[in-house]
């Protein structure tokens, strides 16, 4: 039965690497695991996103009431079944899990977005890149395309950051890149990460 989405406050990132030619069945297999895992009373949404500029770099994303409902299915034996599914497809694999500090929803945006856009980002105290965050969001309020963003905190390391950005397409993301309003993010740069470089994603399969 499906549950009705609530606020997420875990967010769990999953990035792979496939294995050469591998990408639309696995994209198939993804699908039909999604379906499983949106039965799970504390998952709030999962989404599978392709890198725009690399076709066998992915991204899982999925969202969960808090931590201990997302830990408590990473033990279960039907994530290890999951798990084996993907075995095949995947040449690298790694995970990150953040914590959701702060989300800003637009009105009147599109609710079926279709690139995301994940910036990591760095800072020894919290309130240095939550204001930072906080400043940029109010002056992109109104941006045409940009549906959503949220400012996201490493479970592991609490001194990792990431903007997480949802856009209505590449056309609408590409436009504010290449015009004035993508000024408005400098205060994040003495945040950003060198050695981990921002990425876009398209979606290509979506589960709420």
């Amino acid at each position: 039965m499906a549950h009705s989405v609530q606020p997420a406050a875990f967010r769990a990132v999953v990035s792979l690497r496939l294995r050469p030619g591998t990408a639309p069945e696995f994209e198939q297999t993804w699908s039909r695991i999604a379906a499983d895992v949106r039965t799970q009373p504390a998952n709030r949404g999962q989404w599978l996103v392709a890198d725009a500029g690399d076709p066998e770099r992915y991204e899982i994303v999925s969202d969960w009431q808090d931590e201990e409902s997302f830990r408590a299915f990473e033990r279960s034996e039907a994530h290890q079944g999951h798990r084996s599914l993907l075995a095949p497809f995947r040449k690298e694999v790694s995970m990150r899990t953040y914590v959701v500090r702060s989300t800003v929803a637009l009105p009147g945006r599109p609710a079926d977005a279709e690139v995301y856009v994940l910036v990591p980002a760095s800072a020894e105290h919290a309130e240095d890149v939550l204001g930072t965050y906080r400043g940029i969001s109010g002056e992109l309020a109104g941006t045409p395309g940009l549906a959503f963003n949220a400012l996201l905190r490493d479970v592991d390391d609490p001194r990792r950051y990431a903007v997480l950005s949802r856009w209505s397409g590449l056309e609408a993301l590409r436009a504010f890149e290449t015009d004035g309003r993508h000024d408005a993010t400098a205060p994040l740069r003495r945040h950003r990460d060198d050695a981990a470089p921002a990425r876009t994603f398209e979606v290509v399969d979506s589960h709420e």
